[in-house]
Order: C-alpha cells, then sequence, then structure tokens
C-alpha cells in the first residue's frame, strides 16, 4: 500500500469558494427585514466578542500614574537629551518613571525601537502626544478598549484621566515642533501608503495530495532522463535534487517563478519545468533534459559540448544560479527575528503542544510573552546592552548578503577556531559551506592519529573550560564508529578526520596577533549552523601532478542510509539525525570518462530506485550499500514534536477550517515560510519580511506579486506559529509604504539615468571618431586609463540589477603597485581593465574615488590623484 504523503500549498481559491450561489427561498419584504434585522442583531453581538488587537505583551505594562506621564511629557529623549524631545514612554516597570525615548521619521532617531531591541520585553510603548499604545513586537497599536487580553481598568482609568485634562486642540509646544520634519515622532501611519484590498490576496492554505489511483502500483516521480551525449553527470545530479524533498516541492508547486522573483528566472522556470514534468501524472519514460542543460552552459562556459565533466562541478553551479536568480536581499533588521529566535530556542523547547487532540488555537499565546526576558537589574549591563542596539540600529537597513530557497535548503556553516598554546588567545573564522567535501582517510592517516592518542594529545590541547579535551576525549574513544579498530572505512570515519584538531606547528605555525609572532597552536573546525539537506562530497579523485588526469580513488566508504548523527561534529542546538535521499555513484577508473548513476528513495513509496540515464529500476536497499558513493544528499530529521505540530496545522489551514478573511480576525503570514514548513524538518522562525519592508508594510519590489507571496491565516493561528517559531512582525492590514516606495522609485530611475548617460557619451565619441573629430577625445592626446575590473563589474550589476546597490567609491589603489624606484605599475594579474577617460570622469563625478591613471609603455601617471 501507497504511503500517503500530504502537502500544504497555495491555491486562488478565494473567488471559487464565493462563487456558487445559493438556492434561497422567495421571501416577502416584511418577512426578509425581519430577518436581516435579526442577523444585524447577532452580528453586532459577535462583534462584541471579537477583540480587535491581540497583544499578549500588555500583561508586562507597570503602572502607569498622572504624575509619572506629566513628568515624561515634559521631558527630553533619555537616550540622546537634549537632541530630540521624547515621544515615547516605556510601560515596563523598570522604566515607566524614566525612560522617554524619541522616534522620527528619518531613522535618525529612533532610540524607542533600539530600546526595545536591546531588550524586547520592554515591547510595549505610550506615544505621550497622542495616547497611541503600541506593541513593537506585534507591530500593531494596541486598541486600549478591546485587545485580548484586556488592559487592567487602573491603565485605562489613567489614561481617561489624562486625556480629559489635555488641551483639545493640543499644545502649542506641541503645534511647533510639528513643523519641525526632523523631531516628529514615529507614528505607525507615517509610512502607511495607500491600504491594499483584501480581496486581493487569495491564496488558501490546503491539504493536497500527492498521489492517485496509480501510486500503489507505480509512484510519480520515476521518470528517466535521456543521455544527449556525455550527459550522465548531468542527469544524475537532476534525479538526486528532483528527490529531496524541499529542492522539488518548490519546484513542483510553483507555475510562472517571476512572481517569486525580482531577477528574470530564466534558469529557475526551466527547472521548475524540467521537475514539474519528472513528477508528472503522465509518469512518461522518459524526458529530455537539453533545455536545462542549455541554460547552464549559457552561465558557465566549462558545461558546452559533449566532454565528460564532474558531477559534483556542476552541481555547486547549477545550485548557485538558480541561487542568483532567486534571491532576495536580507537586511540587518532580519537577524533580529533570527537572534530572538536562539534567545528563545531553549523556553521554546520546553513549551509542549497542550491537548493533543484538541484543534482549537483560541488558548495560545503570542510569540514572545513578558515572561520571557526580564530587564537586566546591572546598570554596566543594561548601558553594554544600549550600546550593541544603538550599533545595530545604525546599520538597521544595511544590506547583509543575499538568501533564497536554495541557501535555505543547503546551507550550513562552519565554524573554525585557532587557540594559541602560549596566551591561550583563540581567534575565530566563519564559512559558509553547501557542502563537505571529505577526504577518504588511508590506514596510515588513521594508524597516525591513533598514535597520537597513545602519545598523550592532552599535553598540547589545554583548555582552561575543558571543551576542547572533550572533543579529544570524544574523538578517540566513540566506539560506535570504530574509528581504529575496523579495517572497513566508513562515512562517519571520513567526517572524523575532516574534524580533528589540527596541530598548528613546525611549518605549520600560525601568526598569533595577540603574541604577535608565529607560535604553536591546535585549529579545530565545528559545525555552528546545519543545513537542512546535508550534501557530503566524498574526494575521490586525486589530481595527477603531471596534470594528466585525475586518479580515483576506489576504497568503499560505508555510509548509513538513515540516522547518520551528526551532533559530534556541531556546536548547534539543532536536530542532527539525518537520512538519505538520494546518492551520485561514479562508475569508471577516471573524472574524464567513465558513468554517473543516481540512487533515489521515492518519497511516496518509500523504495530506493536506479536512475541510469532513461532506465529506472526498483531496487533492495542491501544492493545499495555495495555501491561507491561520490555524492550523498541527506535530509535532516525532523522531532516528533514538530510532526505533532504540522498535524495540527494542517487540520486548521484544511478546506473545512479556513473563512474568509477578516481584518479583526486575520493576519498574513509568509507563504514561502508556510511551504519550508511543510517540508523542512527545522523552519526556523516566521520571516514576513520577504514581503513587508522595515516599516512593516509592502516590500516595494515585490509589491506587485503580494497575491502570490502572503497568505491570510486566522490570529490564534498566528499565535500558535509564534509561540512555537517566533518571529513575525504581525501584520492585518497591507498598506504601500510611502518611504520605501519612494526610495524605492528613486533608486531604479538612478540606474536608469546613470546607465543612458554612459551609452549617451559612448555613442557621442563614437560620432566624433566617424566625423573626423578625434582632437575632441582624451584619447587622442593620452594613454587609455584604467579602473578597477571588481569596482566596474560592480557598477554594471548595480545599473542593471533591480536589487543591486550602488558600487561605493572608485578604488583604483588594489591595482596598482610600487617598485623600489617609487614607480607605479599595474599588477599584472587583468584586475584592471581600460575605459575611456571621458567616461571614468562621469563616474568619477558620481562616485568620487580614485587614483585617476593612465598606461603608459613603462608607467603610470598619475592625473588629480585623489583617493
Amino acid at each position: 500500500m501507497a504511503r500517503r504523503s500530504k502537502r500544504l500549498s497555495s491555491r486562488n481559491g478565494g473567488k471559487e469558494r464565493g462563487a456558487e450561489p445559493e438556492t434561497k427561498e422567495l421571501m416577502d419584504v416584511d418577512e426578509q427585514k425581519d430577518q436581516n434585522m435579526e442577523i444585524d442583531a447577532e452580528v453586532a453581538k459577535t462583534n462584541e466578542r471579537i477583540a480587535t488587537t491581540h497583544c499578549g505583551h500588555v500583561k508586562s505594562i507597570g503602572l502607569l500614574t498622572k504624575g509619572s506621564f506629566k513628568k515624561s511629557e515634559k521631558s527630553r529623549c533619555t537616550e540622546c537629551s537634549p537632541a530630540a524631545s521624547g515621544r515615547w514612554l516605556c510601560l515596563h516597570p523598570s522604566c515607566i518613571d524614566s525612560i522617554t525615548l524619541c522616534g522620527s521619521k528619518n531613522g535618525e532617531q529612533q532610540h524607542a525601537t533600539e530600546h526595545y531591541q536591546n531588550d524586547p520585553s520592554h515591547c510595549v510603548m505610550l506615544n505621550t502626544s497622542n495616547m497611541r499604545v503600541f506593541c513593537f513586537i506585534c507591530n500593531v497599536e494596541v486598541d486600549k478598549n478591546n485587545n485580548e487580553p484586556p488592559l487592567t481598568n487602573e491603565l485605562l482609568n489613567c489614561l481617561t484621566e489624562i486625556r480629559k485634562t489635555e488641551p483639545r486642540n493640543g499644545s502649542s509646544k506641541t503645534k511647533a515642533k510639528a513643523q519641525n520634519p526632523i523631531e516628529i515622532a514615529v507614528e505607525l501611519a507615517d509610512t502607511k501608503g495607500e491600504l491594499l484590498d483584501r480581496s486581493s490576496i487569495q491564496n488558501r492554505p490546503y491539504v493536497k495530495e500527492m498521489e492517485d489511483e496509480f501510486e500503489a502500483d507505480f509512484p510519480k516521480g520515476l521518470t528517466g532522463l535521456n543521455n544527449c551525449g556525455n550527459t550522465c553527470y548531468f542527469n544524475a545530479v537532476i534525479q538526486s535534487l528532483s528527490n529531496c524533498p524541499p529542492f522539488s516541492d518548490f519546484f513542483r508547486g510553483k507555475g510562472d517563478l517571476r512572481q517569486f522573483s525580482i531577477r528574470e528566472p530564466r534558469a529557475a522556470n526551466t527547472m521548475a519545468q524540467l521537475i514539474q514534468n519528472l513528477w508528472s501524472a503522465q509518469r512518461l519514460p522518459s524526458i529530455s533534459p537539453i533545455s536545462m542543460l542549455k541554460k547552464v552552459a549559457e552561465a558557465h562556459a566549462q558545461f558546452r559540448g559533449t566532454q565528460q565533466q564532474d558531477a559534483q562541478e556542476l552541481m555547486r553551479c547549477l545550485l548557485q544560479l538558480l541561487h542568483t536568480e532567486l534571491s532576495r536581499p536580507k537586511y540587518e533588521h532580519e537577524l533580529n527575528i533570527a537572534r530572538s529566535f536562539h534567545r528563545d530556542t531553549k523556553r521554546r523547547r520546553n513549551w509542549t503542544i497542550s491537548g493533543s487532540n484538541d484543534r482549537n488555537f483560541d488558548g495560545a499565546d503570542s510569540g514572545w510573552s513578558s515572561e520571557g526576558d526580564t530587564p537586566s537589574s546591572s546598570a554596566d549591563s543594561r548601558s553594554t546592552k544600549r550600546k550593541k542596539g544603538e550599533k545595530r540600529q545604525q546599520h538597521a537597513n544595511k544590506l547583509i548578503g543575499y538568501t533564497s530557497i536554495i541557501s535555505d535548503i543547503f546551507d550550513g556553516q562552519l565554524t573554525s577556531t585557532v587557540r594559541c598554546l602560549t596566551c591561550k588567545n583563540t581567534s575565530t573564522t566563519k564559512e559558509t559551506f553547501q557542502d563537505l567535501s571529505l577526504p577518504i582517510p588511508s590506514k596510515k592517516q588513521l594508524d597516525k592519529i591513533a598514535s597520537e592518542k597513545d602519545e598523550g594529545v592532552s599535553s598540547f590541547a589545554t583548555d582552561d573550560s575543558g571543551s576542547l579535551w572533550s572533543w579529544l576525549t570524544w574523538l578517540y574513544t566513540f566506539a560506535p564508529y570504530s574509528f581504529f579498530s575496523s579495517e572497513s572505512i566508513s562515512l562517519e570515519d571520513c567526517l572524523s578526520v575532516f574534524f580533528t584538531p589540527d596541530k598548528l606547528c613546525g611549518d605549520d605555525m600560525y601568526s598569533c596577533e595577540k603574541c604577535a609572532k608565529l607560535r604553536n597552536g591546535i585549529k579545530t573546525v565545528r559545525i555552528s549552523h546545519l543545513p537542512e539537506v546535508l550534501c557530503i562530497h566524498i574526494k575521490r579523485f586525486r589530481h595527477d601532478p603531471s596534470g594528466s588526469t585525475n586518479h580515483k580513488i576506489s576504497s568503499r566508504v560505508n555510509f548509513p542510509l538513515c540516522g547518520l548523527d551528526m551532533s559530534p561534529f556541531s556546536d548547534s542546538d539543532e536536530s542532527a539525525l539525518y537520512d538519505l535521499c538520494s546518492f551520485i555513484s561514479h562508475e569508471g577508473g577516471s573524472a574524464e570518462s567513465g558513468h554517473y548513476i543516481s540512487y533515489a528513495r521515492n518519497e511516496i513509496d518509500g523504495n530506493w530506485y536506479e536512475f541510469d540515464d532513461s532506465i529506472v529500476t526498483k531496487l533492495d536497499t542491501a544492493y545499495l550499500m555495495t555501491k561507491e558513493a561520490y555524492v550523498l544528499f541527506y535530509q535532516r530529521r525532523a522531532t516528533e514534536e514538530c510532526e505533532i505540530t504540522k498535524e495540527h496545522v494542517r487540520f486548521a489551514l484544511s478546506p473545512e477550517n479556513v473563512t474568509l478573511p477578516k481584518s479583526t480576525t486575520h493576519c498574513c503570514i509568509s507563504t514561502e515560510w508556510l511551504n519550508k514548513f511543510n517540508t523542512f524538518s527545522c523552519v526556523g522562525p516566521i520571516n514576513n519580511y520577504d514581503f513587508l519592508c522595515v516599516h512593516g508594510n509592502l516590500l516595494p519590489s515585490r509589491s506587485a506579486h503580494i497575491s502570490s507571496l502572503c497568505t491570510h491565516i486566522h490570529v490564534s493561528l498566528w499565535e500558535f506559529l509564534t509561540n512555537r517559531f517566533g518571529g513575525g512582525p504581525m501584520t492585518r492590514e497591507l498598506h504601500h509604504c510611502l518611504v520605501c516606495d519612494q526610495k524605492w522609485k528613486q533608486l531604479q530611475e538612478r540606474k536608469k539615468t546613470e546607465l543612458e548617460k554612459f551609452k549617451q557619451i559612448e555613442q557621442t565619441m563614437d560620432a566624433w571618431q566617424r566625423d573626423g573629430l578625434e582632437k575632441c577625445l582624451y584619447a587622442h592626446y593620452l594613454p587609455p586609463f584604467m579602473i578597477s575590473r571588481n569596482w566596474f563589474s560592480s557598477w554594471i550589476n548595480f545599473v542593471h540589477d533591480p536589487l543591486a546597490e550602488p558600487p561605493g567609491t572608485i578604488d583604483n589603489n588594489m591595482i596598482l603597485r610600487k617598485n623600489d624606484q617609487n614607480q607605479f605599475f599595474l599588477l599584472p594579474n587583468g584586475n584592471s581593465i581600460p575605459l575611456d577617460r571621458e567616461l571614468f570622469l562621469f563616474l568619477k563625478q558620481i562616485y568620487g574615488g580614485g587614483p585617476e591613471v593612465n598606461n603608459s609603455k613603462f608607467a603610470l601617471f598619475f592625473i588629480n590623484h585623489r583617493t
């Protein structure tokens, strides 16, 4: 019997649900009026029971008095006094009598935001000018008279009393300040533009079945790929990725990917079509992958032609191409979600789902409750947090990189630590990886490590904290892996050798920053973030020094089909058990010849299959263990608690439980996050910033496709999910952002203008040359001018890529070198390119920098040297 595999997805089902007319009996006018009155009365009663806002953080509000409010109203900002007036009063018990903070539209003064970022328990604040209560975590103005849970009577009475004593039109002081835009407080409505019609969001999540009536005998996903001429390496990679559920589910469930990407996703759309054909209900025997292969060859010239290529190299290039097309910018403010998530991991882990058979979420609390973080009682600690918060706020909208579904699936992080054995100083570096390249250890290497154990490695591995000694103790006593006792080599042996601490001594001594000289040290590498899909590359090909060929190491490496435990090599608190999805095997004696085959586990029936180009064969698991694995794909195993959570959410999102969205009962959640929640074992915190800007409004670059990017869910379900996973921000209504929309339009206009003027100068110079006016050009008198290739490439990317940031000032210092006679020469490594001086001056007028250089036969001459 085929296993049932349920998937969450989204479809445009809003219209269909409301489109079917209902048959009604005819009534006379009086009867109809009576019924309408009864309905209106019932609706009014229901609305009274529905809370406008659901902010559980109001429980942390302290006792507000009229005296403390008057004091805060007159005071300046606690952080930047007397630069700006304080407009926000922190309602936390430790701050309600003393902390008043500022906020501004232009982002220069936002100490209210920084105060919350330093300690999220201080998230509820009162605007002293308009008496509005705002929660930074929920990103919503709290309805003082209709919130769940309700505000205390003492607070409501105090606010009412203050309202009575305030001037009706506001004080003259407030009016004067309103004329100065620098000191205008941050209002939620300040950045809100046009409200998006709720009916335009038609995504309705539902549970669909991947199977049909034929699945028991012949499940989908068993279509082969035709060999187009030595393309077995390509076919093996595609089939292996197609059987990694997070990867294939993304491409199976999408139509045109332009609605999910800002760039033109030509390769990604082709990949989606290929994956959908492989999993089509038509169950074709085989299809041609030539369209996808051409897209890869267009981006990477080494894959053109019909020569045999390396599967692992192809996989890296393919994933990089897809990442580039599907990526979006990631900003500093998004990291706050991850920081809060990791800080609350222990608390969330202790959280249990109450009443597993209870399908109601009404009792769910919000993501970060007031019981989570408590303010530090130490003034020094508070000051340190405040300084860190100020530094974070300065870079709140700073671009920190790009993220995509590809990086979400395959990216992990390694932390390399080097410890000086003289001064005990430790230096740490972090590196992102998409696959681990593991060497196959020889018996000599294993014997050497075993002998180091006998000689007492602890003599040089001293660590006051004992962490390093604990690691070494595990390494040499880990019996289940039979590291040194067995003649056969296992995948765990390869991992153990890869993560073995290295002694840095002799010729390998490292330069200690603290000692300022070469010292003996010890280097350890650990995994600080485990990927959703762990890709392991076994280094079977050894390069011949003569350069003629790559010799293959055919040693058998035993690998587990399930239960690969990565916890001994990881410092992460995440789940570390992995199960094999697929792997690639190479048959032959060298990288230039042989044949690649993919072996994959079908996620529908759970059986293993061999994908040998167009031929697909069902296998016994025992047969798999005879194969030489080259690249393996492991997916992290979901915990039992996570599976229970998914069942709860699937029930809540089933068609019979989904109701039409209302602003009072529903909010928006990232569709991308919901899809990952369905297929990922560890989805991480909710991140609505894939369609929201830093102000909590619509992201301009994605507003055109907002109907595909977010989904309406009930507020109670939102609170259930944030309580379990954290994240945000919460939004009930979608507004265009006045601030970000304007910046986006200005940036796109700048790109267009710079490119048009650059081309205009080029066309003018070409026309002058055709008309015999060469003497009007600098090139008639001066040698070619040079510019940094890296900087110019960044500028080209900026004017063509809608998401790219400006390249910064021109820096030509990296392309120069000075000889013993203090003469400057171009570096011979091709880091510079020639550029007409007219074009160089145009770019310098915009970006500044330098120096201006031209290349003569022997030396460089500087003109107006300004760096």
